[in-house]
C-alpha cells in the first residue's frame, strides 16, 4: 500500500475539502498546501470558476510556491497553470459550452427546478450562474450563507428530484453532477473531474498510480465521483477539517 508521500501530486476538492463553501481557505490550511508545493505538485479540481479560486486558495498561498500549483475550475473544464518568468496564470484549455447551449440549459434547469416545487426559497445573489464551460444551478444563491446552505440539502435528496425533472436529451448530452452544498453543475458530456485528470496525466507526463485524490463527494452522483474511473487511491473526507488532519500528519512526518 501506497503510503502519501510516495504520491508526484495532491489532487484536492476545494468546498468541503480545503474550506467551507466558498470561503477562504484558513491560515493553517495555506500553510500546509505551501510545505508539500515545496516538495510536490497540487491540482485543485472544484465546480467554482477562476475568481472563485482566486478568492479561496490562489490569493492566500505565497506566489514563490505556484509553479508547482495546478488550478483547475468548473470541474476541470478548465486548467491554468502559473508562467513564473511572467508571472502570470495561464489558461491551457477551456471546454466552453456554445452559448445556445448554456441558454437552453438555464431554461431546463429554471423549469426543473419550479416542476420539482423549489425555486421559492430566499435567494442570495444569482441562481444559474453561466461559467462560460459550465452551468451551475446554486440552489439559494451563489452568495448564500454557508449556514443555510449547509442545512438545506444536506442528503442531496432535493437535487437528485430537480434533476430526474431534467428533459432526457440533458442527461444523453451534457454530464450533470451535484456540486458543493446547494448546487448542480452541467458541463460537456464527459467532461468532469475523471477528463480533469486525464488531462493532468497528459499535460504534464504524471502516471495515473502516482496521484491520490481527496474530496468530500466520492460517492455515485457526486461530483468527485467520475474520479473513481481513473484513479484506485483515493480518500473521502467528511469535510475541510478532516483534510487538514491528514495533511497536518503527512507535514508533520516530513519534519523527521
Amino acid at each position: 500500500m501506497k503510503k502519501l508521500d510516495d504520491f508526484e501530486i495532491f489532487l484536492f476538492d476545494m468546498d468541503g475539502t480545503l474550506a467551507e463553501s466558498k470561503s477562504p481557505i484558513t491560515k493553517e490550511m495555506a500553510t500546509l498546501l505551501e510545505r508539500i508545493l515545496a516538495r510536490k505538485k497540487i491540482g485543485i479540481i472544484s465546480g467554482g470558476n477562476w475568481e472563485q479560486f482566486e478568492t479561496q486558495v490562489v490569493s492566500h498561498i505565497d506566489a514563490k510556491y505556484h509553479h508547482n500549483l495546478i488550478i483547475l475550475p468548473t470541474t476541470g473544464t478548465q486548467l491554468y497553470t502559473y508562467d513564473m518568468e511572467k508571472e502570470v496564470w495561464v489558461q491551457q484549455y477551456n471546454e466552453a459550452l456554445k452559448k445556445e447551449e448554456r441558454q437552453y440549459i438555464i431554461e431546463q434547469l429554471d423549469k426543473a427546478v419550479r416542476t420539482a416545487g423549489f425555486g421559492h426559497e430566499e435567494i442570495y445573489g444569482i441562481r444559474f450562474e453561466d461559467r462560460t464551460s459550465q452551468i451551475t444551478y446554486s440552489a439559494l444563491g451563489s452568495r448564500a450563507p454557508y449556514e443555510k446552505k449547509k442545512s438545506w440539502d444536506p442528503d442531496q435528496e432535493k437535487r437528485k428530484k430537480i434533476i430526474t425533472f431534467l428533459p432526457k436529451d440533458i442527461g444523453e448530452t451534457y454530464s450533470v453532477t451535484i456540486g458543493g452544498t446547494t448546487s448542480i453543475d452541467i458541463t460537456q458530456k464527459d467532461i468532469d473531474k475523471a477528463y480533469a485528470v486525464s488531462k493532468i496525466h497528459t499535460l504534464f507526463h504524471i502516471p495515473y498510480e502516482n496521484m491520490i485524490f481527496l474530496g468530500d463527494k466520492l460517492q455515485e452522483g457526486g461530483n468527485d465521483y467520475p474520479i473513481k474511473k481513473v484513479l484506485t487511491s483515493f480518500i473521502e473526507v467528511r469535510d475541510e477539517h478532516e483534510t487538514e488532519k491528514i495533511l497536518s500528519i503527512y507535514v508533520q512526518g516530513k519534519k523527521k
